[in-house]
């Protein structure tokens, strides 16, 4: 797979629709509603109307049911916030270790041919180098 800059934006956009529909339901968890009250006003007589700026927040229908408790709150929330960056974190070392692995066998082959092959010593620093720059 290739890196280019038509496939980086594709997978930024990916990952922005995704977070976008993931955090949807949280706008509707809740309702707001502003409360005007009624305060005497110290210049005159009459009441006036003071809006205030705290609103009155409230859980709403999405919080009060269960089973979107059960499924986004806790199953989804699962899903993306441990098992899906410990899942890539996993694919992720098993590519490296396994390119790794790739690579030692080629170098062991060139060797074999009789090209000019790096020591031992040489190849496993370089691996080393890799294995601690990717994590």
């Amino acid at each position: 797979m290739r890196c280019s800059v038509a496939s980086s934006l594709r997978q930024v956009f990916v990952l922005v629709l995704f977070v976008c529909v993931y955090n949807v339901p949280r706008f509707f968890e809740r309702d707001i509603s502003c409360v005007d009250d009624v305060k005497d006003s110290v210049t005159s007589s009459s009441p006036a109307r003071v809006h205030d700026d705290d609103a009155d927040c409230h859980g709403g229908v999405l919080l009060d049911n269960n089973a979107y408790q059960i499924v986004y709150e806790n199953a989804l929330y699962c899903l993306v916030v441990y098992l899906g960056p410990f899942s890539l974190l996993v694919f992720f070392n098993v590519r490296l270790v396994s390119e790794l692995v790739r690579s030692r066998r080629r170098s062991t082959a060139a060797g074999a041919g009789g090209g000019e092959v790096a020591s031992t010593e040489d190849r496993r620093e370089r691996n080393n180098i890799t294995l601690v720059r990717n994590l």
